[in-house]
């Protein structure tokens, strides 16, 4: 006899892999061929003077590292301009003592958001023909600038990336179902037609294109600034792609602490979750269900132990399986996330669950969720 449920919940799990694709380049390249040539294509020479820009708040920690990985004083063609948004810290110092171009953002004016006018400053005065938006917290490889002005030669429009996430500690293996479902409702990573949007942390583009949408101008009172400019992009008819590509950047989400990794995915979900689109979201639930469903029938036949026939338990067990190899396959497409990470998915999912729980709580009632010293509306 079929075990209609356990077949049911067995299907569900392989929402993950539509989700999330089988490659990190699905959605940067249209064929397998051209992804081959971004991989395999001799880097070429002589890209012109590019503008790496750097919003920057309270990121004095993280420039210490990132500074020295993008060679500042080896590459002439090459400026950083790091736009410190009112910090606190050493952000200024730091930044000039790895000789990057300190730009001091003004007061914030009325209806613009940090991360708008910091990188709006920065691209102000660069000089460069083409730039690179890159987050503090990034970690790039040693040849970024040159694989990066391949890919906007290949690709054109807007470049972007989610960096790949280095999760070397236990605790950081508990943000394993928020970055997966983050990147998973956006449906920019899936097999399937629909939306494809624009990653935050990471994004180049020509300074002529940049220019004929109004940049970070245009978007300035918008809390997913990536999200919108990817729109002003597609509506001057130029291409918007995503990827991933673990060996070209990553970053380390959160590391400091739990107090930091739970008010940063907290406030990540209370930000993102409007934005999300809704076929992709359904589906992520639905995948996130089925995740559930595989757990709490196994955990229900293992207490009533001896009272179920082996067919129901056989596809307890097969579908339980089923979930691990769903939540370790789509989660190594985002980060080094453990194997015992997808042997436990449980614990995880429950704490994605709760803490889920709360940012919505934040982005509907409250309306507010604070970050790096600032509160912002997310209305």
């Amino acid at each position: 006899m079929i075990d209609w449920i356990g077949l049911l919940q067995v299907v569900g799990t392989g929402l993950g892999f539509l989700l999330l694709g089988c490659s990190g380049l699905t959605s940067l390249a249209s064929s397998r061929a051209s992804v081959n040539h971004f991989i395999a294509a001799e880097l070429q020479p002589l890209m012109p003077p590019a503008s790496i820009i750097i919003p920057a708040r309270n990121e004095a920690d993280n420039l210490r590292t990132l500074l020295p990985l993008l060679r500042i004083h080896e590459n002439s063609r090459v400026e950083i301009i790091v736009v410190d948004d009112g910090s606190t810290d050493e952000t200024a110092k730091v930044a000039d003592a790895y000789g990057a171009h300190v730009v001091e953002a003004p007061p914030l004016p009325y209806g613009w958001l940090g991360k708008s006018w910091a990188c709006w400053n920065g691209a102000s005065v660069a000089s460069g023909s083409w730039f690179i938006f890159l987050d503090a917290d990034t970690r790039p490889s040693s040849d970024f600038v040159e694989r990066m002005g391949q890919l906007l030669r290949l690709r054109g429009g807007l470049v972007t990336l989610q960096p790949y996430h280095e999760t070397p500690s236990f605790r950081e293996q508990w943000s394993v179902f928020f970055n997966t479902v983050l990147v998973a409702g956006s449906g920019a990573m899936s097999w399937l037609p629909g939306r494809r949007t624009a990653f935050g942390p990471c994004a180049a583009c020509w300074k002529s294109d940049y220019s004929a949408v109004d940049g970070h101008r245009a978007v300035r009172g918008e809390v997913l600034e990536h999200l919108k400019l990817g729109e002003r992009f597609r509506g001057e008819g130029l291409a918007v792609s995503s990827a991933i590509v673990p060996d070209l950047l990553r970053f380390r989400m959160y590391p400091a602490g739990w107090k930091e990794l739970m008010n940063g995915w907290a406030k990540s979900i209370a930000l993102g979750a409007g934005a999300a689109h809704p076929v992709y979201l359904l589906l992520a639930i639905a995948w996130l269900s089925a995740l559930l469903g595989c757990a709490m029938r196994l955990s229900d036949l293992v207490l009533q132990v001896g009272s179920q026939g082996q067919v129901e338990v056989g596809m307890a067990i097969v579908a339980y399986f089923a979930g691990v190899a769903s939540v370790a396959l789509t989660a190594r497409r985002l980060g080094t996330f453990r194997w015992y990470t997808a042997l436990l998915y449980p614990l995880f999912l429950s704490f994605f669950f709760g803490l889920f729980g709360y940012a919505v709580l934040r982005s509907y009632i409250v309306r507010r969720v604070s970050w790096k010293g600032r509160t912002i509306d997310v209305r």
